[in-house]
């Protein structure tokens, strides 16, 4: 009953396949996971989970991290994981190592990358990241295009730092045939007052290119995210989930993280630990981790935005 209804719910496995970075945004937070430090499962584990959960269902797999350009073995674990014939296969990455792999990664297999890009001028990137690698990263996402990968820029918004770029971040994504993904700032692992201090909501940005919306729509498939798609053809998904329940009711996610445990959300540290499974290599192991996974699954938020609180 229970693996019945996981069938249902949920479609996309996020992979974090490594806690380590090779810079840190200001803003990042590998996953949820606040340990970097990890014994990161290999990638016979991570091909053995994932085809156990291919058989569920699930044909959706996103590789993220911390970084996951820095797993030496990366393009293999992407060439593994194209074999099992997943409906979408993709990478969230900072962007620095595009430039020398972005065509091994498109020759294994890969189909898309999001690449994190908090601003188009050099001195706020490099605040930003702690890195002046600006010009490195709009390389690596012209390659990107160039090679045939989807692009898509996930530009998270900060008061009084970046969020004015909109309109040229539009301009930019269409040169490349990309699409944004314009998030809040998440409060994972972040002082409040830092959070209080550079939180913006959406909407306040999309004023800016508020006239050059032709279409709008929810996708209902993840999240309920608004969409809009604008007069040059860039679509930008409005990622905003704090306080946010519907966000959370629409949530078709489950995440294994670097050190081979299976959570449901991002925001919640319950996980179920699936090193016994690994070691016996027991396929029924993975699925019982799974229905233990599913009999605790929760909306992190309950009860809509302004005074909602999250579930017990």
């Amino acid at each position: 009953m229970l693996l019945d209804r996981f069938e249902r719910v949920v479609n996309s496995l996020r992979i974090s396949v490594t806690a380590k970075c090779n810079y840190r945004c200001m803003y990042c937070h590998a996953e949820g996971i606040l340990e970097h430090n990890l014994d990161e499962i290999s990638v016979d584990d991570i091909v053995f989970i994932a085809s156990t959960l291919r058989t569920l269902g699930i044909d959706k797999f996103k590789l993220t991290g911390g970084e996951p350009l820095l797993r030496n073995d990366i393009v293999t674990l992407i060439s593994r994981l194209a074999e099992l014939k997943p409906r979408d296969l993709s990478i969230t990455t900072n962007g620095y190592m595009l430039i020398d792999l972005a065509e091994e990664l498109s020759e294994a297999g890969l189909m898309r990358v999001n690449v994190n890009l908090p601003s188009l001028k050099r001195a706020v990137y490099a605040y930003v990241t702690g890195v002046d690698a600006l010009h490195r990263v709009v390389k690596g996402l012209v390659k990107a295009s160039d090679v045939g990968l989807k692009v898509k820029l996930n530009y998270v918004v900060l008061k009084n730092i970046n969020a004015a770029e909109l309109p040229k971040l539009v301009d930019f994504a269409s040169s490349l045939g990309a699409d944004i993904n314009l998030i809040e700032l998440e409060p994972i692992s972040l002082p409040q007052h830092f959070f209080e201090k550079y939180f913006v909501k959406a909407p306040d940005v999309l004023k800016s290119i508020s006239r050059r919306v032709a279409k709008k729509w929810l996708r209902l498939d993840l999240h309920s995210r608004p969409v809009l798609l604008l007069d040059n053809g860039v679509k930008i998904e409005v990622i905003s989930w704090v306080n946010h329940a519907a966000f959370c009711m629409r949530c078709s996610r489950l995440r294994l993280t670097s050190d081979g445990k299976l959570r449901y959300c991002i925001a919640d540290p319950q996980a179920v630990d699936l090193r016994r499974c690994l070691a016996e290599r027991s396929s029924e192991c993975v699925r019982k981790a799974l229905a233990e996974t599913i009999s605790i699954r929760r909306p992190f938020w309950i009860n809509g935005s302004g005074g909602s609180k999250r579930s017990t």
